[in-house]
């Protein structure tokens, strides 16, 4: 019998449509649509996580605490954006829709001032939110793109971060690999039937 205290909350949601296509590929998918702390109002772009190796346990820890504090304030101080807030060595990524260029900036100046940033990179459109259906897409893209890397010799893909966020891949990442390669893995996530457009932040 389950507990009246048994806690409802739920930490992660596959879809089934989009696991089976992942698994074409012989990977193992997790599409993680949830990034820091949830917002109201908000949309989060799908990602695939680099493992510890990557970075220390030290310094994961404090990127997830910078994207807690930036979802934090970016929901107050602007409720009516759709962020997704994504902190890398602890340089942030923002991306999604908010309703003017004034709010765009702010989102900025907003992620510049918390403790421990290092750097801003600001894509931020304005426009309406993406919906859900868009979001599902999204996951799907995303897994696509980590099986062009997956394809490539000498790629460490355990070093690289992707993310999706309106049909736009985003790849972030340190000591990836051969450049050669890696172009070559960036070239075949632009060739995807559905991604309109690659922001390459590996090495930045």
């Amino acid at each position: 019998m389950k507990s009246d205290h048994q806690d409802t909350n739920t930490s992660l949601k596959l879809n089934n449509n989009q696991l089976a296509n992942a698994k074409k590929f012989l990977i193992p998918t997790f599409f993680v649509l949830m990034m820091g702390c949830v917002i109201p109002n908000s949309v989060f772009a799908t990602t695939i996580e680099e493992s510890s190796v990557t970075r220390s346990t030290g310094t994961m820890i404090d990127d997830e605490n910078i994207e807690h504090l930036v979802n934090k304030q970016l929901s107050e101080q602007i409720p009516k954006g759709s962020f997704t807030v994504v902190s890398y060595g602890k340089k942030v990524l923002l991306t999604g829709q908010v309703p003017n260029k004034m709010d765009r900036d702010k989102a900025k100046s907003i992620a510049d001032n918390i403790q421990g940033v290092k750097g801003v990179w600001n894509y931020l459109s304005v426009g309406a939110n993406e919906n859900a259906g868009n979001i599902t897409n999204d996951a799907y893209l995303t897994s696509l793109a980590k099986t062009r890397f997956i394809a490539q010799k000498d790629v460490n893909t355990n070093n690289i971060k992707i993310v999706t966020s309106n049909k736009i891949v985003y790849l972030l990442g340190y000591d990836v690999g051969k450049p050669s390669q890696v172009r070559a893995a960036v070239s075949g996530v632009k060739s995807i039937d559905g991604v309109h457009g690659v922001v390459n932040l590996i090495g930045k």
